[in-house]
C-alpha cells in the first residue's frame, strides 16, 4: 500500500525515472503474486505515459493474467488490468481488441458491484438485527434490575 502511493506520487509529479527506479528495486523483493501484479501494473502505468504503448500492454497482459489466476476472472484487480489494458490497445490503433476488452471490463464490473451491493446489504440487516436485539437485552436488563 505505502509503496503503491510512493509511486502514484512520483507519477504524478511526472518523475518516471524515479518512480521506475522505486518499482525495479520493488520487483527485486519477495512479493505474493497479487502484489506483484499490483507493481506491474504500476510499471505498465508508467511506460504509457512514456507513450511505451508495447511494454505497458505487454505488462499489463502479465499482471492480468496473474490476477486472473489468483482470484479468478470476476474481482475488482481484473477489472481494473483490463480497463488498463484496454487504454493502451486503444492507443496503439487496435480497436478492436480495446473495444472488447473494455466492455468485457464493465460486464465484469458490473456483476462485482453487484455483488458487493448484495454483501453490503447482508451486512446492513445484520447489524440493524444486532441493534434491535441489543435494544431488547438492555430493554430486559433494565426492567429486571429496576424490580
Amino acid at each position: 500500500e505505502g509503496l503503491g502511493n510512493l509511486i502514484a506520487a512520483h507519477v504524478k509529479l511526472q518523475d518516471y525515472e524515479r518512480a521506475e527506479a522505486i518499482i525495479e528495486v520493488a520487483l527485486k523483493q519477495p512479493l505474493s503474486p497479487e502484489n506483484r501484479s499490483r507493481v506491474l501494473n504500476n510499471l505498465a502505468s508508467v511506460h504509457w505515459r512514456r507513450g511505451e504503448n508495447e511494454k505497458a500492454a505487454a505488462l499489463n497482459r502479465e499482471a492480468l493474467a496473474i490476477f486472473e489466476e489468483s482470484y479468478g476472472s470476476r474481482h475488482g484487480e481484473v477489472v481494473t488490468t483490463l480497463s488498463n489494458l484496454a487504454t493502451v490497445l486503444d492507443q496503439q490503433g487496435n480497436y478492436a481488441e480495446a473495444e472488447s476488452l473494455a466492455q468485457l471490463s464493465v460486464s465484469i464490473g458490473r456483476e462485482v458491484l453487484e455483488a458487493l451491493e448484495r454483501q453490503v446489504l447482508t451486512v446492513m440487516v445484520w447489524l440493524r438485527a444486532d441493534w434491535h436485539a441489543g435494544k431488547a437485552v438492555a430493554a430486559a436488563l433494565r426492567v429486571r434490575f429496576l424490580v
